[in-house]
Formats: structure tokens, sequence, C-alpha cells
């Protein structure tokens, strides 16, 4: 890759804020310092099409966006950088809730792949509740629609995932994963009952903002999930039920 960097995302500029929050925000992290040294392995590690490019990510860049959020901070007296408004947001969010942004670090660094520049953020499962009860409505929703808040996502509708969840229930009686059949209810008894993970067969970064139905969504269990987003380009179902059939049956998670 040559030119231009791409820019830097939202989830990168949370652990990077996190690294300048742990080292305090008046001190300077230089590219020698090992701290960076190391955030710079671990976006280059999430970005492996773009690591043959020495430039991207590279420690004199961790240095300088280090320095945008230092400079970013309400107390810092001097003069700012141009980090850019998501900086100051990412910086302004660690100075009002601390521990939910180190939480939010810890779990971008625990899942590499949401460090990807063109990662799909969906936290579909992750901040849905499964036991709220939604009001009745069509079996469609449009989805995708990019929002601005701290960051750029792709909005997605928890009632279509829930009649998804609901349609499957009663076609089926029961809520096995569409490409190994593993059953959360069945393995775990009461706990698992009513649970499974619901994945969009065309990502949404790739429809944009579009209207779905319940035949663009796929239940899965969290395994399989796991797999169809672990390399780029991502899995379609029908390739995974491909793998597992060459490897036998899936004992799921």
């Amino acid at each position: 890759m040559s030119g231009k960097q791409p820019d830097w995302t939202w989830p990168e500029i949370v652990v990077a804020g996190g690294v300048q929050f742990a080292a305090g925000w008046s001190g300077t992290i230089r590219q020698s310092d090992e701290r960076a040294i190391e955030l710079s392995s671990l976006l280059r590690d999430a970005n492996p099409l773009l690591a043959n490019d020495l430039k991207f990510r590279s420690v004199g860049s961790l240095q300088r966006k280090l320095e945008d959020l230092r400079t970013a901070h309400p107390e810092y007296s001097g003069k700012k950088t141009r980090g850019g408004r998501v900086t100051a947001a990412v910086v302004e969010a660690y100075v009002q809730n601390p521990t939910l942004m180190r939480a939010l670090a810890a779990r971008f660094r625990a899942e590499p792949a949401l460090l990807a520049v063109d990662a799909d953020l969906d936290g579909e499962d992750g901040a849905i509740d499964l036991d709220a009860i939604y009001e009745d409505g069509p079996a469609s929703a449009v989805e995708g629609a990019v929002r601005r808040r701290i960051a750029t996502f792709r909005e997605r509708d928890p009632k279509l995932r829930q009649r998804k969840i609901d349609h499957a229930l009663q076609r089926n009686g029961c809520l096995a994963c569409e490409i190994c059949q593993f059953d959360f209810e069945a393995k775990y008894g009461a706990l698992g009952q009513g649970y499974a993970h619901v994945h969009h067969i065309v990502p949404l970064h790739v429809t944009d903002e579009v209207v779905n139905t319940l035949d663009d969504l796929i239940v899965v269990c969290a395994n399989c999930h796991a797999m169809i987003h672990r390399r780029r380009p991502w899995k379609t179902p029908e390739e995974l039920v491909e793998i597992v059939s060459l490897h036998g049956s899936a004992v799921g998670p």
C-alpha cells in the first residue's frame, strides 16, 4: 500500500487511549517505549493485509496518535495537536467514564478482529437483552443505517433478530444452529433456552442500508458465528457447512 494511511478507527483509538490512560495523561510515550512497540504490533497483527506497509501503524505513527490523545485531555494547557473529533471524543469518554472505556479497550484487545480497519462492529449478541419483550411489528426492518455517536457503526434492529429466533422456534421446535445443528437448550437445559446467535448472511458493511427480512438472517451457534468471522473474506454459511461436513460433526461450544 502506498500514499495516505487508513484513518484510525474508533476501536484503535480506544485501545490507544487505554495505553495513554495507564501512562497518565501528562506523560509522553516515545516511539522507543515498549508500550508503543506493543501497541504497534497489536494493530499490525490485526491487519495482516496491510502489515507489509512498514508505515502502517508504525511506532512513529503510534507516538503521534498518543500525543493527539494526550493533548486532547482537558487538563492539557499547551498547544493541541490536530487529532480529530473522534480522538477528542474518546478522551472525553475516558474522562467521563474511565471504567467503561478501559473495559472496551480490553474487549478490543481480546478480539483483534475488531481492530481491523474495515471491521464491521456489530455487537449483535453482546448488547442484546434476550429476556426483553418486544412489541409486535412487521418481520422486516431497515438496517445498516450509519449513525454517529462516539463512532460510526451499522445500526441493527433487535426486533428483527428476535423475530428470527421466534420464527425458528415455531418452524423447527428448537434453535439448532443451521450450520452444525448445535442446540444450546439441548446442551445446557433451561440456561440455554431461547439462546442463539443470529448472523446476517450478507454483512451490512456490504449491503449498506437495506431492508432485511427473516430470509436474510441465519441462526447459528457461537462457534460457527466465530468461524464465519475468523478470517477475511468471511465464510458464507454454505462454505462453513462444507468445512464442518469435512471434519465430522461439530460438538458446539
